[in-house]
């Protein structure tokens, strides 16, 4: 089943605002309440969601762990995930955004929304805990007790006894060649396969050849880990120590400046290769992780990572913002960029992310590969804090894939690209989407093959519904969005031109052809190519838009088009005319007239007279004044009579007397129906003049009681009323007979334009039928237009109706006692 327009626009509204609210928890989580961007960013964001929400307000449910606005599901994504949560966490069941939506109500949402999920991280060092064996080795058992025995083996001090060291050694242990690191490692794994107590005191005498400086480094690192707890213990213990070793010696040479950033991945793999030989000495560790299910990652990653956490900020700040930035991991950098926002510092955050996104395209070869797979992993954080350089860096990404050869290389900067791609998205930074946009059509031009495996996981057309509800449900679209969606003109175009054929509330049809106007040329002529030369459906679905957009094109280029056009698309014709509501339709719809099927006419004709262009009334005389036609039918005539009602039309009022005041010897010259309709437009017009006339019309008044609704300006609905409708006191029984076979109906309300029953047989909607109803010893004919089928429900229109017939059906109507109050406008049946 459709969903009705009305739900379509509150499930854009609430994921719009929904949107909205992430994208600003996003900045909360960054930045936090406090920081003067974010509150900058809270009155944005206010104002936006304000702007979505419709007058009536908008209820979004959670039902099932799915969000819904009425009956409808709302599509899971992030943004629609994280407010779910905040639902479940608050044991919310239903969020009501309307008038009552404060900014402190928003304040409070997006704070809940920002810290949903507190990231648990696990402490630097920390080691998982596994069962032991029995192991009597008791110098692995504690680390006091290790440090004890190196203590005993280099007649260093006593058992238990703290070692720190002096303040003039630190200069010292930066002189010390790799080689003497190798030496304590390799100490260390003896003393982790040393058996015997005598065996690992022999091993650590060792230990007496290590030059002061990075012995009193073993034993500080020794101290502190007998100062955690739990303290490690068994091979951990060497693992971790030798581990701590590599990183305190590497961090001494980078804060002395014997080395520089880009030598540490260098340095760290040569003594990795001893830390490994350590490894494998040892390889009950590596066993017992793996039975537990943890899945080890690169032990030089992990160092590298550890290193630089552990690196102090003055020396971090230093790489980052004067070196080579790149070579310090991504998720360093990202723990170490939030914290210089939340102290006010983003001015030297945006300069580091900049920094490290400017060797995606340089000479260094590993600086790429490090700055590809650490713009991939800070794509959030790109664009929160410097929105402003991520079109830039979108295009250095997507240029170097262009050009690079390496597979592993396009691999990671494939995935960039798609990161910053989707970060930006998510964030509706639609300046950088175009530029992605704009890469991606670059890539698919020059590398089609890459470029179409790309577009699937980063094309802007899969998201252009997004971008339509939001930019239907603003009241101002911003000139980024416009911009991307102008890029678009063609899948654009056919968005708007689907939800135009599906549109039934004049704001929404307004809102949909002001879009089509401001996305400039292209968006009119790809609606002008659809009309003149694409298929029905094509066509059809841009003639709502250009009838407004492009009225004389459309009058000139419809015409031809309509005659080719089945009943059933041509009264979707009309419908759309109807909705476009534009100022000049009824001028379209007089051209229109010639090459439409009769049984189309009365409706267009009716179209003419909710139009409100008194140009055509000379037009709807002629036909009221017609002879036998075979194109304008009695019904046709009627309906022109109240056209010219409707419109006000001051020049009709003597071909209106005419009608009225013609007699042929004893009776009067026009049907009786005909008549009424001439008097009900005669009282539009000149009410006056009208009321004089009635006592000696012939016609009562309870026949003039029941006519042509006027023209409500303010009537919501884009196809409005015709004419009141009646509710039976019971159901009336009637026959619909079409192509399909004949069905019982039984009619639940009518009125002169139409009705709804219930159905007890098979019919489509647009078919044309033949109704019978019965009336006493008579039946009452007519020819309907079925408009819409839901369920055993119909709805119907009278498309031609017999004078006589109508006359009966009037009378008919007046008979009958309506069962409930007057209702609020709808759309028309």
């Amino acid at each position: 089943m459709p969903v009705p327009a009305t739900t379509q626009s509150k499930v854009a509204a609430a994921r719009g605002a929904i949107r909205s609210l992430y994208a600003l928890s996003r900045y909360v989580r960054v930045f936090g309440l406090g920081h003067t961007r974010t509150g900058e960013q809270l009155e944005s964001a206010y104002t936006r969601v304000r702007a979505l929400i419709p007058a009536e307000g908008v209820a979004v449910i959670l039902a099932a762990d799915r969000l819904t606005v009425g009956d409808t599901p709302v599509d899971p994504g992030p943004a629609e995930q994280s407010f779910a949560r905040f639902l479940r966490e608050t044991r919310q069941t239903a969020f009501v955004f309307n008038e009552r939506f404060t900014l402190e109500a928003l304040e409070d949402v997006v704070s809940a929304m920002a810290f949903d999920h507190p990231g648990m991280r696990t402490p630097v060092g920390s080691s998982v805990p596994t069962p032991l064996g029995e192991d009597a080795r008791e110098w692995l058992s504690d680390p006091a007790r290790l440090l004890y025995f190196i203590n005993v083996a280099t007649h260093e001090g006593a058992a238990g006894e703290g070692v720190r060291i002096p303040h003039d050694a630190i200069p010292r242990i930066a002189e010390q060649a790799t080689e003497d690191i190798a030496q304590i490692l390799h100490v260390l794994g003896k003393l982790g396969t040393s058996t015997s107590e005598g065996a690992a005191l022999g091993a650590a005498r060792e230990l007496q050849r290590v030059p002061d400086p990075l012995l009193l480094l073993l034993r500080e690192i020794l101290q502190e880990f007998s100062e955690l707890q739990p303290a490690p213990s068994r091979d951990a213990l060497l693992l971790q120590a030798a581990d701590q070793m590599v990183i305190r010696f590497i961090l001494t040479k980078l804060e002395n400046g014997e080395i520089v950033a880009a030598q540490v991945p260098g340095l760290l793999d040569r003594l990795g290769r001893q830390l490994n030989t350590l490894r494998t000495l040892m390889p009950g560790y590596e066993e017992k992780m793996a039975r537990g299910g943890i899945a080890l990652e690169s032990h030089l990653e992990k160092l590298e990572r550890e290193l630089w956490d552990t690196a102090p900020d003055v020396a971090r700040r230093t790489v980052l913002l004067f070196e080579t930035p790149y070579y310090v991991p991504a998720s360093c950098i990202a723990n170490y960029v939030e914290r210089l926002i939340v102290h006010g510092e983003e001015l030297v955050a945006a300069t580091i992310l900049r920094n490290y996104g400017a060797a995606i395209d340089g000479r260094d070869a590993e600086g790429r590969r490090r700055s590809a797979v650490g713009v991939s992993e800070l794509a959030e954080l790109y664009a929160l804090v410097v929105p402003d350089y991520v079109g830039k860096l979108v295009k250095a990404v997507s240029r170097q894939l262009m050009r690079e050869s390496d597979i592993r290389m396009q691999s990671l900067l494939s995935a960039a690209l798609i990161r910053l791609s989707y970060a930006v998205q998510q964030q509706r930074d639609f300046a950088a989407t175009a530029a992605a946009s704009d890469a991606l059509e670059e890539i698919v031009h020059r590398r089609p093959i890459l470029g179409m495996e790309l577009r699937s996981r980063i094309s802007v057309e899969n998201r252009l519904p997004e971008y339509l509800d939001e930019a239907v449900s603003s009241k101002n679209v911003s000139n980024d969005l416009l911009g991307l969606l102008q890029r678009h003109a063609t899948p654009v175009a056919q968005q708007l031109c689907s939800r135009f054929l599906n549109c039934s509330l004049r704001d929404e049809s307004a809102r949909l052809t002001n879009l089509a106007g401001q996305m400039g040329d292209e968006t009119r002529e790809e609606l002008l190519r659809r009309l003149r030369t694409g298929s029905s459906d094509d066509a059809l679905g841009a003639v709502g838009l250009l009838s407004s957009l492009a009225p004389d094109e459309t009058a000139a280029v419809l015409p031809k088009r309509a005659s080719e056009w089945t009943r059933p698309q041509q009264d979707i014709l009309i419908r759309q005319l109807a909705i476009a509501s534009s100022s000049k339709r009824g001028a379209v719809l007089l051209k229109l007239l010639p090459d439409l099927d009769a049984l189309i006419i009365p409706g267009a004709i009716d179209e003419i007279g909710m139009s409100g262009d008194v140009e055509a009334a000379s037009s709807l005389i002629e036909i009221a004044h017609a002879g036998d036609s075979p194109r304008f039918t009695a019904y046709s005539k009627v309906k022109a009579i109240e056209a010219l009602g409707r419109l006000h039309a001051a020049k009709a009022v003597d071909g209106l007397n005419e009608l009225l005041h013609a007699r042929k010897m004893m009776h009067w010259t026009e049907p009786h129906e005909l008549r009424i309709a001439a008097l009900q437009a005669l009282h539009m017009i000149d009410p006056e003049q009208a009321a004089r006339f009635v006592p000696q019309s012939g016609i009562t008044v309870a026949e003039l009681s029941l006519g042509p609704l006027a023209v409500d300006p303010e009537n919501p609905w884009a196809r409005q009323r015709r004419y009141q409708r009646v509710f039976p006191m019971k159901p009336m029984t009637a026959v619909a007979t079409s192509l399909a076979g004949k069905a019982g109906l039984d009619i639940v309300t009518l009125s002169l334009g139409g009705g709804k029953a219930r159905r007890q047989g098979k019919m489509q909607p647009g078919s044309d039928v033949t109704l019978q109803l019965q009336l006493a010893l008579r039946k009452l004919n007519s020819q309907i237009l079925v408009r819409e089928v839901a369920g055993n429900e119909i709805t119907f229109e009278i498309a031609d109706i017999g004078l006589s017939d109508r006359s009966r059906l009037r009378h008919l109507l007046l008979a009958q006692t309506p069962a409930t109050p007057p209702q609020p406008p709808r759309a028309v049946a």
